[in-house]
């Protein structure tokens, strides 16, 4: 085998990773930002800012209290997942997330640009 039939062979692996890599990152791009809910929609009737950073890294925010995330976006579902090993689940449609609460009610987080 010469070296251009190396190059050659290694051509489709090649591009196959480029393009998940960049399908991914593509998809992970629009969900990225700061997320607000309006004042009494959460428990404690304080605004809640969810913040999504480019690294699958984000901050959930109330009042004073700061919880480091970790997020990532699969069928559809936004997926929070804190230190604790729990996870919040969203649901995405546009510039909206809609999180389902254990007390049944909706807390709904808007983008803000």
């Amino acid at each position: 085998m010469t070296f251009q039939e190396d190059i050659e062979s290694l051509r489709l692996p090649f591009l196959c990773v480029v393009m998940i890599f960049t399908f991914s990152c593509t998809q992970t791009e629009k969900y990225q930002g700061r997320y607000v809910s309006s004042p009494g929609d959460s428990r404690k009737d304080a605004a809640i800012t969810v913040e999504l950073k480019e690294t699958g890294h984000g901050l959930w925010m109330m009042a004073d209290e700061e919880v480091e995330i970790r997020w990532e976006v699969r069928k559809g579902q936004l997926l929070l997942h804190t230190k604790s090993g729990g996870v919040i689940i969203g649901k995405i449609n546009g510039d909206l997330i809609e999180i389902q609460q254990p007390d049944s009610k909706v807390l709904y987080l808007r983008k803000a640009h």
